[in-house]
């Protein structure tokens, strides 16, 4: 039987693994807002896993990148930000255009229209 060269079975691996993040956890895709006293935040979750994170405190941070839930679903990871999940995304309010959401992430309130 004939294995497949590193670089190839990495490039299978890397894909397949990217294929499930956002298939397991679907709720965390879209457009959420969240703010805590003078902060605010945002975080853009695509179903292809790219993702952004921003906050706007004291200063301006960004991290784009992949999106993953870690740590044994503990914490959710956007580029190198790791964020703790206080509460997994669910739907609030269900309307005829569509349903509200909210989560928690490291004690940060988010909500989004989807």
């Amino acid at each position: 039987m004939r294995q497949l060269p590193p670089l190839i079975l990495a490039i299978l691996l890397l894909s397949a693994c990217q294929a499930e993040r956002t298939e397991e956890h679907p709720g965390f895709i879209g457009n959420w807002s969240g703010r805590v006293d003078n902060c605010s935040y945002r975080i853009e979750v695509e179903d292809d896993n790219s993702a952004i994170y921003r906050s706007q405190c004291t200063s301006s941070l960004e991290r784009k990148g992949g999106f993953k839930v870690v740590a044994e679903g503990t914490q959710v990871r956007i580029g190198g930000k790791r964020l703790e999940i206080v509460e997994y995304p669910y739907e609030t309010i269900v309307t005829d255009t569509g349903s509200f959401w909210e989560m928690n992430l490291e004690n940060v309130p988010y909500s989004t229209f989807k």
